[in-house]
């Protein structure tokens, strides 16, 4: 059985969309890409969040589409994929792991904001 693709969409730059983007790539889920660019923000706010508003008042960049799912934020989108692919073993295999994993992303997180 083929699993349909998901999609994707995300500013065209790397930011949060990078990690969704590598744990697709890793987990080999297929997928596609819906980027939109600086040059014409107006795709995003007037075109496509309007819509996707409809079935996720906390639409926001980046998103993922799953059929009918709409999930944005960037922590519950690798979740999803983790779920999604098969790999639950990437949140981690015990309590003790599920912390480390919280911990290095709160980490990480500090360090992006910071640069």
């Amino acid at each position: 059985m083929e699993t349909q693709p998901v999609t994707l969409g995300y500013w065209a730059l790397r930011g949060l969309g990078e990690r969704v983007r590598l744990i697709l790539e890793y987990t080999n889920l297929p997928y596609t890409q819906e980027i939109f660019t600086a040059e014409a923000p107006e795709k995003w706010f007037n075109d496509r969040k309007p819509e996707l508003i409809k079935k996720n008042p906390a639409i926001n960049l980046p998103f993922l589409i799953d059929g009918d799912k709409v999930i944005s934020e960037s922590n519950t989108l690798m979740i999803y994929v983790a779920h999604r692919s098969g790999k639950k073993e990437l949140l981690g295999r015990n309590f003790d792991e599920q912390l480390n994993i919280t911990t290095v992303e709160g980490v990480c997180k500090g360090l992006h904001q910071e640069f």
